[in-house]
């Protein structure tokens, strides 16, 4: 099966989901801890960025490199737009 269609598939099965305890568990299956706690960190830099913090409020914040806040505020800005759909959604909750 081509990269393409899998990740297809993998977008169709979080559409499926119905509540955050589904997707929780979802996602505990399909990510080891560490991943899971990396992605977690990356999507709360993404929402203090967005949010205004800077990159080196962000950086000290998380204890983590200049070049990883880097990272993550280069797919907030010129990324596909997910983070900006997501974060946009949350703040009108």
């Amino acid at each position: 099966m081509p990269k393409a269609d899998r990740l297809q598939k993998l977008v169709g099965a979080f559409l499926e989901l119905r509540t955050s305890d589904e997707c929780g568990k979802f996602l505990a299956d399909l990510l080891t801890r560490q991943e899971l706690k990396n992605a977690a960190n990356r999507f709360a830099m993404a929402s203090e960025l967005f949010a205004g913090a800077t990159q080196r409020e962000v950086s000290g914040k998380f204890g983590v490199s200049p070049t990883t806040v880097s990272r993550v505020n280069a797919a907030l800005v010129a990324g596909a737009g997910g983070y900006e759909t997501v974060l946009r959604k949350l703040r009108r909750e």
